[in-house]
């Protein structure tokens, strides 16, 4: 049982939720696209902070999201992975090339 008010911003918070979901789904799942996504999700979520605090509303779950959506998205430029998983597609895509006519 959930227990909530009926407001505008609860129903852009479960968007946001999702959005960032999907990011890290992709991220597990290696896909390309995976660091925009987490940008974008990192902003919306800093942007669904911003609007709670002008709300006077503390949400202790949306400020955790954030600061690990940040810690993420920086870790993973650190580490170079946008270029790591751009040479990996290209590489399953040359080897899916290799093998199309020979099976």
């Amino acid at each position: 049982m959930a227990i909530t008010r009926e407001h505008w911003i609860t129903y852009i918070m479960t968007l946001i939720y999702l959005f960032s979901i999907l990011g890290f789904a992709l991220l597990a799942a290696k896909k390309v696209c995976a660091p925009v996504l987490l940008i974008i999700s990192t902003v919306l979520v800093l942007v669904a902070e911003l609007i709670l605090v002008m709300n006077f509303v503390f949400s202790l779950v949306v400020l955790l999201l954030f600061i690990y959506s940040t810690v993420i998205v920086i870790s993973m430029y650190i580490e170079q992975l946008p270029q790591k998983l751009k040479k990996q597609a290209l590489a399953e895509r040359m080897e899916n090339e290799t093998w199309k006519d020979k099976i």
